[in-house]
């Protein structure tokens, strides 16, 4: 594996701004979008780490002792699904905030997203400062309950829970519910509750249904963009730039 990236401004002593300074990860295949958002942060007085390859970016993560990662999705060698995937299975809560940032907006795009580890999905294009307040405040919150766990997951602008969205956009994807019920090969009664929000799967169920989503939904051809249901294949691991 060749050696990490970094920007030539990691070696400086970032501007002071107000608050506790975080180290921040960016990870993007777009030279321009990382040196971007690095000034953009050190500048409130964070300290970066910018890397070009997905390949590269868990190693960059916890050799940086990073408190964030604003991660692209579609990476030459390692897609950003696999890296939130990776920091989950390593760290689990102890991981950093996990923020994609990603011209991937559908609603599939973000399910996918969460159930693979992300905190937060930020779709591009962004205002620069809407993301600043965003990584801030959820730092905040993160350090202020010891790493506990993670705000309640919203989808559309409605609260709910993750495992019900989930469950409904595979009932998109395969069909019915039954197919959903008899590939994940459970009781009728418990799949209603789950597709309700009034209870959660356990945690083998949710690996599952995550696995049967991630499986059925593969990775779009031609790079960067919003996901289609007819157009997807595995990213190429040939480094572009």
């Amino acid at each position: 594996m060749s050696p990490i990236t970094t920007l030539p401004e990691d070696t400086g002593t970032p501007h002071k701004g107000p608050g506790e300074p975080l180290r921040i990860v960016i990870a993007d295949d777009e030279h321009d979008a990382v040196l971007s958002l690095s000034e953009i942060f050190r500048d409130s007085g964070h300290e970066t780490r910018g890397v070009y390859r997905g390949d590269q970016v868990v190693d960059a993560i916890l050799g940086f002792g990073a408190d964030v990662a604003l991660v692209d999705l579609m990476m030459p060698g390692m897609t950003g699904l696999d890296v939130a995937r990776e920091m989950r299975r390593r760290c689990g809560a102890a991981a950093p905030l996990l923020v994609a940032v990603t011209a991937w907006n559908t609603s599939s795009d973000r399910i996918l997203a969460r159930a693979s580890g992300f905190d937060e999905h930020v779709g591009k294009p962004y205002d620069p400062a809407d993301l600043l307040a965003l990584v801030e405040q959820r730092a905040r919150e993160r350090r202020s309950r010891g790493q506990g766990a993670a705000a309640p997951f919203t989808f559309g602008g409605a609260p709910d829970t993750l495992h019900s969205r989930l469950l409904r956009k595979l009932t998109e994807v395969l069909g019915d519910t039954e197919a959903v019920r008899h590939a994940l090969k459970v009781p009728a009664s418990d799949m209603s509750r789950w597709l309700a929000g009034a209870e959660l799967m356990p945690a083998a169920v949710f690996v599952k249904a995550t696995d049967l989503l991630l499986n059925s939904t593969p990775l779009p051809r031609g790079g960067p963009g919003p996901l289609s249901d007819t157009d997807r294949r595995d990213a190429t691991d040939d480094d572009s730039s």
